[in-house]
Formats: C-alpha cells, sequence, structure tokens
C-alpha cells in the first residue's frame, strides 16, 4: 500500500525556520581579549548562521539587527583581522568597491605563509635541485615527465623552469627582461 498524495500539503518534515536575535547571537560567541569569537558555523572563513531559512552571515546579520541598513552587494568585515571576531564595535560595513580596495592592499594569510616556507627552504639550502640541474632542464630536448622523474621534481616546476618563471638566472642585467 503506497502513502496517497494529498494536493496542497507537503507531506515532507520540515524544520521550522529559525530568525536569530542580538541575544541569540552574542550567546554563541566566546570573549578573548577584545573580541568576541564566533563558536558556531565558519564557512569559507566567514562565521555564519541559519537566519530565516536562509545562511547568512553573522556579522552582517549583527549590523542589520543594530539597525544598520546593509546592501545586498555590501560587506561586513572585522576590522581586528580576527576571521572569528564578530565583535560589533569591530565590524566595518563596506561597499563591494571599498572592500575590493581594501582586499587587494591588505597580504594574504597564504602568501605570508609560502614566503615563510621559500625563505626556510633558501636559509637550509634544501632545495631538490641546484642552479646546474635547472640549466640542463633548460636545454634538454626531453619530456617534461621525464625529467620530473629524474630529478624528483614536479612537471609543473618543469614546466616554470623552461618558461624562465622559475630558478632564473640574474647574472645578465636583461635576464629576467622576457619573463612576466
Amino acid at each position: 500500500m503506497t502513502a496517497r498524495k494529498v494536493p496542497g500539503v507537503d507531506s515532507r518534515k520540515t524544520k521550522p525556520k529559525q530568525v536569530q536575535t542580538l541575544e541569540s547571537l552574542l550567546a554563541r560567541t566566546v570573549e578573548e581579549g577584545e573580541c568576541l569569537l564566533w563558536d558556531g558555523y565558519i564557512g569559507n572563513g566567514v562565521p555564519q548562521v541559519s537566519h530565516g531559512g536562509k545562511v547568512v552571515s553573522v556579522r552582517r546579520l549583527i549590523l542589520e539587527l543594530s539597525g544598520k541598513d546593509v546592501g545586498p552587494t555590501d560587506y561586513a568585515s572585522p576590522k581586528c583581522r580576527n576571521a572569528a571576531c564578530v565583535c560589533q564595535e569591530h565590524i566595518v560595513h563596506r561597499t563591494n568597491a571599498q572592500h575590493a580596495s581594501a582586499m587587494a592592499k591588505a597580504p594574504t594569510r597564504n602568501h605570508d605563509l609560502r614566503a615563510a616556507k621559500l625563505a626556510a627552504v633558501a636559509r637550509k639550502g634544501d632545495t631538490k635541485i641546484n642552479i646546474e640541474q635547472a640549466r640542463e632542464i633548460r636545454c634538454s630536448d626531453e619530456s617534461g615527465p621525464i625529467l620530473a622523474e629524474r630529478y624528483g621534481i614536479g612537471k609543473g616546476l618543469i614546466a616554470r623552469i623552461r618558461r624562465g618563471e622559475a630558478w632564473r638566472e640574474f647574472s645578465n642585467p636583461f635576464a629576467g627582461l622576457g619573463a612576466r
């Protein structure tokens, strides 16, 4: 026997839509120094919560619940640079253009980590190849996969060496002019 569908009645069980308040949001934070750190879900580095059936940014919602007019393309980001901070005093309301400008000026965390790793490798002299091997790779007629296996490095690095993007030599004052 199969269940009969009744027109106009949804037989699926649905959860009631949650509506957040400033108090319910602040109850899900932990105070650390001057910051209030979000103790809930963080997606793509942004504290998020379900509100009215949609997943929204907690910072944006705090601005809206505080009575500030936030446009649909505007951003709410922390001026303290702490990704989990949702403290009302730390939230900066920016238009799309202001946000893009601020992000272009700010160094990214990944950039800083990568620079630190590269500097550490350079200090240790722990690279897998040396400048002579890079010269051999540039002059070789063998395929990238064969060279990658021989030198124990990735095919992408072989390609970058051949294009002059990696292991460039600057003994010639004009050596870097041809590469991007």
